[in-house]
């Protein structure tokens, strides 16, 4: 029965009728191209398998509209962090021929001076080998074709030990970098990297002050619909990165298992 079972977990997927699950992507990359590395990028034949198992359990929406919906369907809204140049010249292809829409969080220095520091958290990239993210031009073109743009903070920084005064450089400043950029509100914050140790209550805080309304994690699991209009909650998005169709069926379930347990 137990050998039955584990079949059954790793071949079906189980998804709640009313699931809402948020996946975020980064730099879409073979491993051939300057732009790959090992701990941002998914080969574009891996993402349109990845992206053809999702679309037989979930419908794609945008992320506002998915963030709303009272559809009784599973809904999934597809984000991108760090606004690598590879979401305008691989990835939007594939997505609009699948008519995906999608939603980028951008950090001001990348944008601005086309580098961002990992830190400990992934490997460095070499920034003299070729550019890695979009510049205004092409993030304001994005934009202007309905692309949805959040943030991300300014340096991608990890949050959870900063002081106030560098709290509010990183959420402050580049909500207002964006903005000006784009001429419109920026009310989505995602936390970089988005794990517990990398947020803390003083960073909820003032990205609340700075007039963020969402607030975004990298936690494995459904979007809690019971809770979103609570303005604490962190609001869960799933890591698509180098799982294959059987990885993605594993992680479903398990989620499903969370979602049925209230946990």
């Amino acid at each position: 029965m137990k050998s039955l079972f584990r079949k059954l977990f790793d071949t079906h997927s189980y998804v709640p009728s009313s699931a809402r699950l948020i996946l975020v992507s980064h730099d879409i990359s073979s491993p051939s191209d300057a732009t790959y590395s090992k701990g941002n990028s998914t080969p574009p034949e891996l993402f349109e398998r990845q992206l053809s198992f999702l679309q037989e359990k979930f419908q794609f929406v945008s992320l506002p509209e998915l963030l709303r919906s009272e559809s009784p369907e599973p809904l999934a809204a597809l984000t991108f962090d760090d606004g690598f140049l590879t979401v305008k010249t691989r990835a939007a292809s594939i997505l609009s021929a699948r008519l995906i829409p999608f939603s980028i969080f951008c950090n001001g220095k990348a944008v601005a001076e086309q580098r961002l520091d990992y830190g400990s958290e992934y490997e460095p990239l070499d920034f003299s080998r070729t550019r890695f993210y979009l510049n205004e031009s092409e993030l304001k073109e994005l934009h202007k074709n309905g692309v949805g743009i959040g943030s991300h903070g300014l340096t991608h920084q990890p949050l959870g030990s900063l002081g106030a005064e560098s709290l509010k450089q990183e959420i402050a400043e580049n909500k207002r970098y964006l903005e000006n950029l784009l001429g419109s509100a920026v009310t989505n914050f995602a936390f970089p990297f988005g794990k517990p140790r990398h947020i803390s209550e003083a960073a909820i805080r003032v990205c609340q002050e700075a007039g963020h309304s969402r607030l975004f994690s990298a936690l494995p699991s459904y979007v809690p619909r019971n809770k979103l209009e609570l303005p604490e909650t962190l609001i869960p998005r799933v890591s698509l990165h180098m799982q294959s169709e059987a990885d993605l069926n594993v992680l479903l379930n398990r989620m499903a298992i969370k979602e049925v347990a209230g946990i």
